[in-house]
Parts: C-alpha cells; sequence; structure tokens
C-alpha cells in the first residue's frame, strides 16, 4: 500500500478543490494574445453565457490512446445555452452523427483558422436556417444521422452570434466541445488565445515522482521495486529529506496537476523536469495532429490510470518519441545516472507563472547489492499487480509478483539458504538486499523456463518475441489470434498473455475464456493491433462477448459481439481481455415515479444497468398515456448516461402521466417496467 498512498490521497485532494459553485455573468469580449502559431491577435467571445468551469482541457489523455484536442466547457448538465461563435467568420460545414461530435458546426474565419463546436442539442433555425437546412438533407438522403454537410454557400456571422444551443449529442454528458485548428486542420491549445476561465488560477500541485528500475541490477533503497515519492501539496518547493539510493538506470515518472475550483482539474501549462540544473523534459502543450495518435504513449503511461479519474502519469523516460506538440524535449530511453550525488528537479508551472516544485537527490551507488549476485538482465518492471503473502520460516512459500516486463519472486533468506525447495528455485540466482530477504527476477523471454509447480498454480504464460517489429506476426493462443502488422512495434518487444484472478468479471458474465493481462503494459503500438478470439462451434449459439477492461473507468466494456465469429477488436497498446457469455439481462431503475421539470429538462431519463453485450435500440418500446413512442428522436437510448431518454417535441400537459418502458439486450434477456411521472407546471 506504500507504492500507492500517494494516489490515494492525492485523489482525494482532487476531490477537496472540487466544487460546483454558481456561474458568472456572462462574458463580454476579451482580448487575445498572440497565437503559438503566428495567426494575428484579435478579440473573441466566451462560448456561451456563463463560466461553469472546463471539465476537459486540450491535451488531456483519453485511455484508447487519443488526446483531446480542445476544452470542454461544462453547462452545469443544462441543455439549451445559446452558442456565441467566438470570432466573425462563415459557417461552412455541420455534422449530425450518432456518436463522436454528434451535432456539429463548423465556423471558418478570414485568418485562415476554424472554430469547431460540438455536442450541440440543435443549430440556431430563427435567422440562419439551420435546422431546415438539415431537415432537406435528411429528406433527401432519407437517413436520421447526415455525417458530415459541407455547405455550398458559407453563411456569414458575426462575433458573439448564437449559431446554436449547447446539448449532449454525440460523445458525453451535456457540455459545449470548441477546438481551434489552424489552416491545415491541426486542433491548437485554446489557452494560447487567451480562453481560460476565471477559475483557473490556481497554483500547480505535484502528487508525486515515481522511480522505476530498468534493470535487475536496479535496487532503489535496497529494493528492486518502484519507489512513489510524495510532496507536500501545501508546499510551492518541496525537498526530499535525504538522498535516494539507486544501483542502476532507472525510469522516472511525474504525477502532476492544477486543481480547479469547478469542476475538474487538469495537467499544468508547462512541466519541466531538470538533471543536475540542465533541462531533461520539457512537456508544453500546444497543437496536437490527428495522426500522432500513435505516438500518445510516450506522452503518458496508458497502464496506470493516474492519482486522479482526469490526469494521468506522464512518462518522462522514453518520451523522445512523443509529438512536438505536446512534449518539446524528451527523453530517448531510461536514466543512467553516473557515480555519485545529483539533484532531479521537478518544476510545474501555470500561465500567471506560479510555480509548484520538488526536488530530489539521488545517489547512484556502484557496490553491489547483495553478496549474492543476479545472472540476467531486467528491462522495466512496474507496479506490482498482484501478490501473494509470504509467511516467515524456512517452510514458506516464495511471493510471485506480476510486473510490467518481468516477474519478481519473493522469499524469506531462509528458505532460500535452506534449499529445500522442491522445484529447485532455491538453485537460482537470487538477490538478497536484507538478511531476511531475497528476490529472484525474470525476463518475458524467460517465462517459459518458470518452474512447473508454478505454471500449475498461477496457469501457463504465452509469450512472442517480436525482434524485427518491421514484419507482420501472428500469435495464438486458446483461441486468441493476436496479429500485429508490419511496423506495429516501435522496437523489439516480449508480447505476453498472463492469466489472472482480476480484475473481476460483474455478476450475470460467465466467463468462457480465463481473464488474461496483455503485457507490456503501458507499451504504446505504432498501429492498431488486431485480436480474435475464435469461437468453436459450441459456442455459437451463445450470447459471447470479448470484453477489454478500461483502465481510468475501472470497469469491463465489451469489444465485440456473436454470433458472427470470430470476436475481433483492435488494440491501440495492452489491456485485460477476456471472453465472456452474457447471462445478465438489463435492469431498469427501481424508482418509478418521477418529478419532470421541462422547463429545466426538456428531456426525462429512465436509467437501465446493462453490463453484458448492450440494449438493443430496435426492441426499446416506450408508451404515454397508453400510446406507443416510436419516434427514434423522441425516445432513444443514451449509453453516456446508461439511459433510455424521453424527448417528446412539445411540453407534456402539466400533472400526472403514465408511460411503461420495455427493453431488450443483444442476448435476449429484458426487463419492463411502469412509472408515474409528474410534469410540474
Amino acid at each position: 500500500m506504500r507504492r500507492f498512498r500517494w494516489f490515494i490521497l492525492l485523489g482525494c485532494w482532487g476531490l477537496w478543490v472540487h466544487g460546483n459553485g454558481a456561474p458568472s455573468s456572462p462574458r463580454t469580449p476579451v482580448a487575445l494574445p498572440e497565437a503559438a502559431s503566428g495567426l494575428a491577435p484579435s478579440t473573441g467571445w466566451w462560448p456561451i453565457p456563463g463560466d461553469y468551469g472546463v471539465t476537459s482541457h486540450f491535451g488531456d489523455y483519453r485511455w484508447d490512446g487519443r488526446v483531446h484536442t480542445g476544452l470542454d466547457f461544462s453547462t452545469n448538465l443544462r441543455i439549451g445555452l445559446p452558442v456565441r461563435v467566438w470570432k466573425a467568420g462563415a459557417i461552412v460545414r455541420l455534422r449530425v452523427d450518432r456518436f463522436g461530435y454528434g451535432r456539429a458546426l463548423y465556423v471558418k474565419h478570414p485568418d485562415g483558422f476554424t472554430t469547431v463546436y460540438a455536442h450541440l442539442d440543435r443549430f440556431e433555425n430563427e435567422r440562419l436556417r439551420l435546422e431546415d437546412y438539415v431537415r432537406q438533407v435528411r429528406r433527401r438522403t432519407g437517413r436520421l444521422f447526415i455525417g458530415d454537410v459541407f455547405l455550398d454557400d458559407p453563411i456569414p456571422v458575426e462575433a458573439g452570434q448564437v449559431i446554436a444551443y449547447t446539448g449532449e449529442s454525440g460523445a458525453g454528458r451535456p457540455h459545449l466541445h470548441f477546438e481551434i485548428r489552424d489552416a491545415q486542420e491541426v486542433p491548437l491549445n485554446p489557452r494560447d488565445w487567451g480562453i481560460v476561465s476565471p477559475h483557473d488560477r490556481q497554483r500547480p500541485v505535484v502528487q508525486g515522482v515515481g522511480l522505476v528500475p530498468a534493470r535487475a541490477t536496479t535496487f532503489i533503497e535496497g529494493r528492486p521495486e518502484a519507489l512513489f515519492l510524495e510532496p507536500s501539496p501545501r508546499r510551492a518547493v518541496d525537498v526530499y529529506p535525504r538522498p535516494v539510493t539507486v544501483t542502476g538506470p532507472v525510469e522516472l515518472w511525474v504525477a502532476v496537476l492544477v486543481p480547479s475550483v469547478r469542476p475538474a482539474v487538469r495537467l499544468p501549462d508547462r512541466l519541466e523536469v531538470r538533471l543536475d540544473g540542465q533541462t531533461l523534459y520539457v512537456w508544453r502543450p500546444r497543437a496536437v495532429r490527428f495522426d500522432e495518435r500513435n505516438r500518445t504513449g510516450f506522452v503518458y503511461h496508458l497502464g496506470l490510470p493516474g492519482p486522479t479519474t482526469w490526469v494521468p502519469v506522464l512518462r518522462i523516460t522514453d518520451s523522445a518519441r512523443a509529438p512536438s506538440g505536446l512534449v518539446e524535449q524528451g527523453v530517448e530511453g531510461s536514466l543512467d545516472l553516473g557515480p555519485g550525488l545529483h539533484q532531479i528537479r521537478v518544476i510545474a508551472e501555470n500561465r500567471l507563472g506560479e510555480r509548484a516544485e520538488f526536488h530530489i537527490p539521488v545517489r547512484r551507488a556502484n557496490e553491489g547489492v547483495s553478496e549474492s549476485k543476479t545472472a540476467v538482465t531486467f528491462r522495466r518492471p512496474g507496479v506490482l499487480f498482484l501478490g501473494y503473502p509470504t509467511a516467515p520460516g524456512p517452510s514458506a512459500e516464495p511471493v510471485w509478483i506480476w510486473t510490467w516486463q518481468g516477474a519478481v519472486l519473493r522469499a524469506p533468506a531462509a528458505y532460500v539458504r535452506s534449499m529445500a525447495s522442491a522445484d529447485g528455485l532455491a538453485e537460482a540466482d537470487w538477490a538478497c538486499p536484507t538478511p531476511d530477504e531475497c528476490y529472484r527476477q525474470w525476463l518475458w523471454d524467460e517465462i517459459p523456463r518458470v518452474p512447473s509447480t508454478l505454471l500449475t498454480r498461477y496457469g501457463p504464460w504465452y509469450t512472442l518475441q517480436v525482434s524485427d517489429p518491421g514484419r507482420a506476426h501472428e500469435w495464438r493462443w486458446d483461441r486468441f489470434v493476436w496479429e500485429a502488422p508490419p511496423d506495429g512495434l516501435w522496437a523489439p518487444a516480449v508480447l505476453t498473455a498472463i492469466p489472472v484472478a482480476e480484475p473481476t468479471l460483474p455478476s450475470g458474465l460467465v466467463p468462457w475464456t480465463r481473464v488474461y493481462r496483455l503485457e507490456p503494459s503501458g507499451l504504446p503500438f505504432r498501429a492498431p493491433h488486431r485480436l480474435t478470439w475464435q469461437a468453436p462451434a459450441e459456442a455459437r449459439s451463445k450470447p459471447l462477448g470479448l470484453f477489454v477492461f478500461h483502465p481510468k473507468r475501472q470497469r469491463w466494456l465489451l469489444a465485440g459481439t456473436l454470433p458472427e465469429a470470430p470476436l475481433t477488436t483492435t488494440l491501440w497498446h495492452p489491456v485485460p481481455v477476456v471472453v465472456a457469455e452474457d447471462r445478465a439481462p438489463p435492469r431498469i431503475q427501481k424508482d418509478r415515479t418521477l418529478t419532470w421539470d421541462w422547463d429545466r429538462w426538456p428531456l426525462v431519463r429512465v436509467f437501465v444497468e446493462e453490463v453484458g453485450l448492450g440494449l438493443r435500440e430496435d426492441r426499446i418500446a416506450f408508451t404515454w398515456d397508453g400510446t406507443p413512442v416510436t419516434d427514434p428522436e423522441q425516445v432513444y437510448y443514451d449509453p453516456d448516461w446508461e439511459a433510455v431518454v424521453f424527448r417528446p417535441s412539445e411540453k407534456p400537459a402539466s400533472g400526472e402521466h403514465r408511460a411503461t418502458l420495455y427493453v431488450e439486450d443483444w442476448a435476449g434477456l429484458s426487463d419492463r417496467a411502469e412509472f408515474r411521472i409528474y410534469v410540474r407546471p
């Protein structure tokens, strides 16, 4: 628990600084400084009337390898706030999609850049007639979601003019997504253009710094395990009280945030890491190219969800391949310090120049860690995934621990010296940093030589050695097929599938395979890999799904389904996977008496819990006062809320109404409920 204490404590810090609060008054035009891209400075409008804060910032990490390309303005969960165009220009493009940006609007400006307004509820129609135009395209194409529509005649708009209304279309709950793109459609950081909430003025906080062994001979403070150091969040400058002793190369991670009163934290405007006074690493988000998505794993550690829900862990070492629009200066490989005392200085800075610093003295020792010698090279060990307690005494069972790119076996020194192990483990090379504790480490490509008694207990490990990442590779195990495309990896690697007991499946999902943790966790792929499970004949009549584990949301998500075998998904980095049968029926919320304030919410949501193959939208049946509602724009399923939405075109009569809802999932399981809904006057 010591290793994760800073995750927990500073996660609580992030919660403490939260608060919704009342919005500020509507903003008038704000003066904008010259942007980093060289575009001319100008005056712009705050996009919505009132400042509820920013829920997601430019450069924020998305778990599937993407980074956020704009700002998400909170609407305090309200729908229908007017959206003002930031600067004068012309509307050149509309988008109406079921997912992604949902309803979006694109404005081209005279300076050559474009602003994007997404997740809208509706376009402005009284003056611009945009909804009329959408209806014409729908009639012509016969499609409800018409995708991208480029206007033959761009519609001029003035700065501050209302062009749409906020909503929750596409992905996410009610908010406004705002982007600035240059002439090449490359998203730029809106903060460089002065679009900064007045509430976003807090000093950055360094949450912690992780030192991780990069070789088998690297011991940190006498142990072959990662060490996380926690500065005081209250101090602007903190110094670790004593030198940290390392015996070999290390990797370096940093978790840092800027707390915000409303409604979420973010990464700082600039992060610098110095070694002995020389700049080693600089994070400064300025631009994100859409075609550099596969480099995200060199910016963030994709295998770690971060100390809070919103902030990931920045990868300092091995960051040289990161996009230059996010990381101005990266580090090639691991950090191999010379003998003697060194100073690592972490500096986080906001746009106002306020800083938080954490100074760490590190001593590189050349002496051996013990009389025993390790005979293997151990690359990139990391956070422990699973461990078993070791009882004291010579007869105690060793501890088997999963790590990123290797395995650590820990046992009391008395056990090792006794040579009492029937499987020959005591005959291996051990490192004993203390008189009572010894360690033995393996590489992934050594896994087939793990003693048979351990393989019997914990299950077989499946490995694929990729020595030539330039050619395609195919790897099969337990009916899984992992296909790595040509140039699918940045460098040679050993891919591993490890059977594990966690994370556990929710009730109602029955596994057909073991849960496999695909390794190395946090390894970014150069191109997406394809993972397939080839279902046997007896499985093709079963409601099976291929599920992957979401590291940020900490839950299993559906990736593929039958009856069309095989089950397939694409991966941008290794994740836990399992194939399971859906025996969990959907569950409609238990509260069956609802009060509906139409003037505040022009819709009502009925929450449905579905952990399996998902709801069939063609099998949702809703009645209002005995009349079926079949219009897909009035009744639909919203996966972000996990709710069925009823949104009539007009306000229902005040008073009590009766409604029924029937839902069915792709496994053929169903639920039905009756509701009393009181509509306020």
